[in-house]
């Protein structure tokens, strides 16, 4: 059975999907969706710009995330291509990973497992044509992807980021900035706060911002928010106000217009929809 190719603009429909991805060039915009992502690169390298964070994946290596955050790739090697797959938040939190593991990848951490053995990116290839053939080899998919995911997060380390090409100047600025949001956005900061953190003006700082994530600063520091809020109402029972507050929001009616708009429900409804899922 031909594997089909899915192009980085035509990303198919997520939940649970399995699916064979080139990326011919960085993404045009840091965006979000609200599974988790799994990608395993076969061939290639990427950079990706994930909780203000620079990791680059190389062939032979998967990482995984979640993907309420912002996150891009920033820079791509040509003729990358691999394995991509998308779960449901709600999956993992129902197999009761290690706690850790669990908190670092909700709170924005790129998980990479750099030890992928030779036999198993066959096996990974498989998933493919598994995902295809109906509910039974569906099922296998789910299993062996269970596995592995178990198995990375186990031994979930801080990525060794010293150990990766600088980025050049401009995007070395842009990680400064989105790394200041990352760690930031709960308090009331502004534009020129972030600005500042990379040492550069305002006008510029937005400018360049843009350039390289194709959203503009207040975009990206909302998503990061309305990204927190929904790890909030996934695993606890705080009020709506409450996780508007503990998410940066200043004021529960900001909050509703910012989700709706980014989530498409509610607080509410999103909370409903995770817990029936």
């Amino acid at each position: 059975m031909a594997r089909p190719v899915i192009q980085l603009e035509t990303m198919p429909p997520l939940g649970f999907n399995v699916w064979h991805q080139k990326v011919q060039q960085r993404m045009p915009v840091a965006h979000r969706h609200d599974d988790v992502e799994i990608n395993v690169v076969l061939e290639g390298r990427a950079n990706y710009l994930m909780g203000g964070w620079l990791t680059t994946i190389i062939q032979g290596q998967m990482c995984l995330f979640w993907a309420a955050l912002p996150h891009q790739m920033v820079e791509v090697t040509p003729g990358t291509h691999g394995i991509w797959v998308s779960l449901p938040l709600s999956w993992l939190l129902d197999w009761k990973l290690p706690p850790a593991a669990t908190r670092a990848l909700l709170d924005g951490r790129l998980i990479v497992d750099d030890k992928l053995c030779e036999w198993e990116i066959p096996a990974i290839r498989r998933w493919i044509d598994d995902f295809a053939a109906g509910a039974n080899r569906r099922q296998i998919v789910e299993l062996e992807l269970e596995a592995r995911i178990r198995r990375v997060m186990q031994n979930v380390r801080e990525t060794d980021r010293a150990s990766h090409e600088p980025p050049g100047p401009g995007l070395a600025k842009v990680q400064r900035m989105a790394r200041f949001i990352a760690e930031k956005f709960m308090e009331p900061i502004r534009s020129q706060d972030i600005a500042q953190a990379a040492g550069v003006h305002p006008h510029y700082a937005m400018t360049l911002f843009h350039r390289h994530c194709n959203l503009t600063i207040n975009q990206y520091l909302t998503r990061q928010r309305v990204g927190h809020a929904q790890r909030l109402l996934a695993t606890g029972d705080d009020g709506v106000t409450e996780v508007a507050m503990a998410s940066g929001f200043g004021s529960v009616s900001r909050f509703y217009e910012a989700f709706v708009e980014i989530c498409g429900c509610t607080p509410r409804q999103y909370r409903l929809r995770m817990r029936r899922s």
